[in-house]
């Protein structure tokens, strides 16, 4: 594939980004789209990335409407399609180059830090929480008001992109805990430990419908409360990720500054499912939605925890 008959092949380029040889969250695809000489062979070059790209996704993952998660996709794919959205949405050169140069320093100071903490870390069970909570804690944090709103939904982009690297190593933890279900079971539901459940929460969907599995095979494994909130919370998460209706209300994402619920949910249903396992209210955890969506206006207007 040849972006113009006098322009260098692009599947070389896609190659390098997604092996890695290139790193994807940092890579100046602004210079594609503004350093092409015209707008309409900035375009193109971008569209070709993408389509070359976009190929690399197995026949039996691809589904309309349905978001890749890291097993069907990886970290470096959705890192050049994201990078190449925001090149797009571009307001002008200036713009990008000024987002660009201050999210990837965001995003390596980010990583410094995190790799600091990792090494402090006393257990690999520890590493793995730290991981899960690093790059959701930065998101939550408000975005600087003097950044554009362009800017600002970079800086939510590379945060995304070092998130999926953390997730995507958790993820391999977790499938060598699985080697020994019970103690898999134990280590993140034995106690009311909800960063550890988050674990789950977080990784791919064809690992949490093995947990859900488990769940569903064992009288017990953990406080009985903990046990049914952690299950619920599970169950809403898979059917979420197989576009079928929730029970218990509990996934969502941020929509302009407002929780906005994930495929769905038969509200009335969804409080009495909730009452009868003892979490709290609909309203009570709609409020805490919203508040958190507010601290995050000013970045993407559609965003997920």
């Amino acid at each position: 594939m040849f972006l113009l008959e006098t322009a260098q092949p692009i599947e070389p380029l896609a190659d390098q980004l997604l092996s890695g040889e290139l790193d994807p969250v940092t890579y100046d695809y602004g210079a594609i789209r503004f350093e092409a000489g015209d707008e309409v062979t900035g375009w193109e070059r971008l569209g070709a990335l993408e389509r070359a790209v976009s190929l690399q996704v197995a026949p039996e993952n691809v589904r309309e409407g349905a978001r890749l998660d890291i097993e069907q996709a990886g970290c470096e794919m959705t890192a050049v399609l994201g990078g190449v959205q925001l090149a797009k949405r571009a307001p002008d050169l200036a713009s990008y180059e000024a987002a660009h140069d201050q999210g990837v320093a965001l995003y390596q100071s980010a990583q410094a830090e995190l790799d600091r903490r990792l090494q402090a870390a006393p257990s690999e069970l520890d590493a793995a929480i730290i991981r899960d909570q690093f790059w959701r804690d930065l998101m939550l944090e408000p975005r600087d008001p003097a950044l554009s709103g362009f800017a600002a939904e970079f800086e939510l982009n590379v945060l995304y992109r070092g998130l999926c690297k953390s997730d995507r190593a958790n993820g391999n933890y977790l499938r060598h805990l699985m080697a020994d279900p019970q103690r898999l079971m134990t280590l993140i539901y034995g106690e009311d430990a909800p960063a550890r459940a988050d674990l789950v929460q977080h990784a791919s969907a064809s690992f949490q419908r093995d947990v859900i599995a488990l769940m569903e095979a064992s009288t017990t494994f953990g406080d009985a409360l903990y046990q049914r909130r952690a299950q619920a919370f599970l169950t809403d998460r898979v059917r979420v990720a197989e576009r079928q209706p929730q029970i218990y209300a509990t996934q969502g994402q941020c929509v302009r500054g407002r929780w906005s619920y994930s495929q769905p949910v038969d509200l009335e249903r969804a409080r009495q499912e909730r009452a009868e396992i003892g979490l709290e209210p609909l309203e009570v955890a709609r409020e805490i939605h919203d508040r958190a969506c507010q601290r995050r206006l000013g970045a993407a207007l559609r965003d997920e925890f």
